[in-house]
Order: structure tokens, then sequence, then C-alpha cells
């Protein structure tokens, strides 16, 4: 699938969204998948940039969805200039598989990964790192609502990634939440974290825990082994609502909807360590912390503390 490429746009390294400017020849007027002169386009914009900026405008209102879908879109743009040399008018299904991999692994890693900056910093780059299963699936699902958009106003003759989108939504499926705690069991513990000692550091991080582990095992039903292999980042918004998208049984992905609760207690455990009250889709700090909240803790551990919570 290695095509041969037009020549990349003379960019050293990527530049946020605001601070692009494409050359004439990759600006997308010309694109292979533009729509045709008999297609009324319902857009002004008559160039890629112009295009993802008016898609981005939709959710003025969202200020967490425009940051996700502006993070996401830049990043594919920035990827065909730089890496396929090519405007994003022109990808084609064969490009979306490549950048697909691409999340995985972006590389090379100097040019695209970098520390959390602000964005108008030389240092900024569009990833911290790969991005984890999840963060992949929500990629694209979002990549695709942009390329959809795009097909419904006119400006593109077919969106490239709608042949994936029946199995990326078929892989997601909601999930009932079947409790690991009945809401008597649940109360109990509460009642339990309640009365915990909170006198010292270290009792005040083991109250903090076991109070949010509770409200995680009751409100949201995951099997132990998710609660350990799961990362912050598998808490995600979608159109201004959340959800937990999580990576279960048999390598099996589903969503499942996550409730004002849940999201105050998560909240709670994350400003007590110091960390934003909600989680960067990217994110890799683990669920569930050592009391220290420095590196995870495995089912075993997550099996003690409730273990000694009913004792």
């Amino acid at each position: 699938m290695s095509t041969p490429l037009s020549p990349a746009i003379a960019l050293p390294y990527p530049v946020p969204l605001e601070r692009l400017r494409t050359l004439d020849a990759l600006d997308g007027r010309t694109g292979s998948n533009r729509a045709g002169p008999e297609v009324v386009c319902q857009l002004a914009a008559n160039n890629d940039l112009d295009a993802v900026r008016v898609w981005l405008a939709e959710f003025h209102d969202s200020p967490q969805t425009l940051r996700n879908y502006r993070k996401e879109a830049e990043r594919l743009l920035l990827w065909a200039l730089l890496e396929r040399g090519k405007p994003l008018s022109s990808l084609t299904r064969e490009d979306c598989i490549l950048y697909e991999a691409f999340l995985a692994d972006p590389q090379p890693q100097d040019r695209w990964c970098g520390p959390r900056v602000p964005r108008l910093d030389s240092r900024w780059r569009p990833f911290m790192g790969p991005l984890q299963p999840t963060s992949r699936k929500q990629a694209l699902l979002i990549v695709n609502s942009l390329f959809s958009y795009l097909v419904k106003a006119g400006y593109l003759a077919g969106n490239p990634l709608s042949l994936a989108r029946r199995r990326v939504r078929n892989s997601q499926p909601l999930r009932q939440v079947e409790r690991f705690l009945e809401h008597d069991q649940w109360q109990a513990l509460l009642d339990t974290v309640e009365e915990l000692p909170r006198d010292t550091e270290r009792d005040q991080q083991h109250y903090t825990r076991a109070r949010y582990l509770v409200a995680l095992l009751y409100l949201m039903g995951p099997r132990v082994s998710e609660v350990a292999e799961h990362t912050m980042g598998s808490f995600v918004r979608v159109r201004g609502r959340w959800w937990w998208q999580v990576i279960g049984k048999g390598r099996k992905e589903a969503r499942v909807p996550v409730n004002q609760d849940m999201l105050d207690a998560l909240s709670d455990y994350r400003r007590f360590y110091g960390l934003p009250a909600l989680p960067d889709p990217e994110e890799s700090t683990p669920l569930i912390m050592n009391l220290k909240g420095r590196h995870g803790i495995g089912d075993n551990m997550i099996y003690r503390i409730v273990k000694d919570l009913v004792a």
C-alpha cells in the first residue's frame, strides 16, 4: 500500500490548526474527492482548512467537544499533508487504513510526539505518544463524523471511512451494567468507607481511593480485571455525553454510559491527586492507582481493598 506521494508540505514540524498555512496545490481546492460541479455545496468554504473550520464551528456551544474534535481533525489534516503529501479532500480508503496504523505508533516520533505544552509553544506536537485502542476508536469516530458532514454539505464526493463505519459501530455496543455490587451492599460499603479514619495523609489516600473504587464498581459494573487494565483515557466525551469505552472479555469493545454520580466520584478522586477534574481521551493514568497515585494496581489488590471493607 506504499503508493508514491506528492511532495510533502514544507513544514519541519506540525503546527496547530490556527497557524497552518498550506500550499495552493495542497489546500484541497482540486482534491480528488471533491464533489463534482453538479452538486450544490452548502458551504462557502473552497479549501479543506476552511471546510474543517465550518464543521468545528458547529460545536461552538460545547467547549470540551470542540477541543476534542479540533484535535482529531487537526491530526488528520496534518498527517495528510506531512506524511501523505496530499490534502484531506484527496484521502482514500487506503490512506485511512494507514492513518489508523499511524495512530497506534505516530512516527517519526520527534516530529509527532511531545510534552503537554501551550499550543503556540514551539515544542507543541499533536500527540504525547501512541494512542490506546479505545482512543484510536474514538479518533476514528470523530474523523468519520467530519467526513460524513462534508459529504452531506456537498463538499466531498464520498466518505473514505464509510466502509469501516459498520465495523466500528458494531465493535462498541452498549453494554448493560451488570453490577459487581448490589444496592444494599453498595450502601453498606459506602457507610463503611465514611467511617474510615482520615487523620494522616495515608489515611486520606486510603479513604479517597476506597470511596472512588466503591462508586466505580457499583455505578459502572466492571469486571475487576477491567478496572485493573484500563486507564483514565477510557472515559470519553461524545457530543456532550460521557461514556466509558471498555475492552472486556474476549477483547470485545463496548460503551457504558457514565452518569453524574460517577463523574462526581471520578472528579473528586482525580482532584485529590492534583489532576484535572476530567480526563483527556489519551490519558494513560491508571483507572485505579496505588496510594501514592503513581502506578496502577492489579486484580488481587482490588479484591483485597473490597475484602477489607466488608470484613
